[in-house]
């Protein structure tokens, strides 16, 4: 048993999942001075590994997916342990709240969680001037949705969604080396996938040009 499992889990699970998520995000980035000292023990070099995509060098092929650094607010610390490349997010053009709490669930017995955090995060304007002038050991990802705009949000055109993306992309392009979309979140109308929808030329190419 390690020490995790018999003292640190137990002591962890006293606490409510997001606040203890919420916790973690805080520790790294309050102790992102501390990357250059913490990146000795976990990084670990082998050409075997090592791989390029798009013109991009991972040192191994294990990253860091969206969905744990939302806003990217503790990468600097996250990139000294070890990870092939970080993905932020998912950050969308507004600032969004998010669903309603509780909205994230241990599952002990099954070794598992139930995520419907509902997309919450600073916004892409606030999270382009938190990484203008960040320089990270390996690649960063930034993951872009749609923005999350509560249950009472009317119906939006194909073309509003769209422009959403495309905010979103035009302030954080040049802040990482590659964006991810996030096309099927089920935080949309009814559960239902925007993108399985027929789109117009127009919109596709107006988002995949940016």
């Amino acid at each position: 048993m390690s020490v995790y499992t018999t003292l640190a889990r137990p002591l962890i699970f006293q606490f409510d999942a997001e606040s203890t998520h919420n916790a973690a995000i805080g520790f790294c980035q309050l102790m992102g001075w501390a990357e250059p000292i913490v990146a000795p023990f976990y990084r670990h070099r082998n050409p075997l590994l090592e791989t390029e995509l798009c013109g991009i060098r991972f040192n191994n092929p294990v990253g860091l997916a969206a969905g744990f650094d939302k806003s990217g607010e503790a990468v600097k610390l996250l990139s000294a342990f070890g990870f092939g490349h970080l993905e932020i997010g998912s950050i969308s053009a507004e600032l969004s709240d998010g669903n309603p709490a509780p909205r994230l669930w241990r599952l002990p017995d099954d070794n598992a969680i139930i995520v419907h955090y509902g997309l919450p995060n600073d916004g892409a304007e606030t999270v382009a001037r938190r990484l203008e002038m960040l320089k990270l050991s390996v690649p960063l990802g930034i993951n872009l949705v749609k923005t999350n705009k509560g249950p009472d949000t009317g119906v939006e055109s194909p073309d509003d969604i769209i422009q959403d993306y495309v905010k979103s992309a035009d302030q954080l392009k040049d802040r990482g080396q590659y964006l991810t979309l996030n096309l099927s979140c089920p935080n949309t109308e009814d559960g239902r996938d925007f993108f399985s929808k027929k789109l117009t030329s127009f919109s596709v190419l107006e988002l995949f040009r940016h």
